[in-house]
């Protein structure tokens, strides 16, 4: 059931799309889930060899990255289609989307990571103003990283844009949907809230492993259309529309000017101009065309002259 409208992007279309697809949405998290159990197991090993630690920890965001961007894709297609093809549209999306996103998970990792160890610099250290200014000089560019990070996501499976205009685009879309992008965060931290107290009541290493499957089972994809769905409202607004509205002025002013070129060349000269090799540029009504053109032009006249 469609819900485009005022009302696409309410609450009750969030759900009513999720759930009509939660099918599908849990064979993509099976799909992502692989990579992601792998990933897991080479850490096992890493901590079995005492190579565990937060630069070897946090290498799961380039690694997946590239399976981000079928997550990110199918999330998309259920924000703007309300349907989804589970292979069709995560394959799809990896394979048009990787590269950007294994950059992308570059840079997130360094940046990540330097907040991991900026973190770690200052906790303890709060009875100075200096380090108090500092923290909170940290939390606000983390809060516009997350911003950033989401816009940019969201671009990467919307437009056909270079990397670098993606991100000029996606600073101006951090203040464009400043309310959105706090929508978002608040969620995430309800989610992490409500699975921190879960893992904290199991009290038991099965049942938490249990629950962490379930996790994965249910909320790669979930998280991603939390982001898109808030997000691609503000780039419908900001860039497709803006885009839209271009081209139909730039269409129009196009069409305009066709009119006015048809006005100003009468028939006996287009039918002069028209004799000779079609392909061979003329002087036209201001600029220089191929004799083709004149050739459709003189045929239109003629046809309207008849009418």
């Amino acid at each position: 059931m469609s819900r485009k409208g005022k009302n696409k992007y309410s609450v009750s279309a969030f759900f009513g799309t999720y759930f009509e697809n939660f099918g599908r949405i849990t064979l993509i998290n099976l799909f992502v889930m692989i990579p992601a159990a792998a990933f897991v197991g080479i850490m096992i090993l890493a901590a079995g060899a005492g190579l565990l630690n937060l630069y070897t920890a946090l290498l799961f965001i380039p690694l997946l990255s590239p399976f981000q961007a079928g997550l990110f894709y199918s999330a998309r297609r259920l924000t703007v289609e309300e349907s989804l093809s589970p292979a069709k549209d995560f394959f799809r999306g990896i394979k048009e989307c990787w590269k950007s996103f294994l950059v992308n998970g570059i840079l997130m990792y360094i940046i990540i990571l330097g907040l991991a160890i900026t973190f770690e610099f200052y906790r303890g250290g709060f009875g100075s103003p200096v380090i108090a200014l500092s923290f909170a000089l940290t939390m606000i560019f983390s809060f516009f990283f997350f911003g950033f990070e989401n816009s940019m996501l969201t671009m990467l499976v919307t437009v056909d844009l270079s990397f670098g205009n993606i991100i000029k685009n996606s600073v101006v879309l951090f203040f464009a949907g400043f309310w959105n992008h706090l929508k978002t965060l608040l969620v995430y931290l309800f989610i992490a809230m409500i699975a921190f107290s879960v893992f904290m009541l199991s009290g038991n290493i099965i049942l938490a492993t249990v629950l962490s499957a379930a996790g994965g089972i249910l909320m790669p994809l979930l998280c991603a259309y939390i982001v898109v769905f808030n997000t691609y409202q503000t780039v419908e607004r900001v860039v497709i529309d803006q885009y839209n509205k271009a081209a139909t002025q730039l269409r129009r002013a196009d069409e305009r000017a066709k009119e006015t070129e048809r006005e100003e060349v009468d028939l006996d000269e287009a039918a002069a101009l028209a004799e000779g090799d079609p392909e061979e540029f003329v002087f036209l009504g201001g600029r220089m065309v191929k004799r083709k053109s004149v050739i459709r032009l003189l045929e239109k006249m003629r046809q309207e002259q008849q009418e």
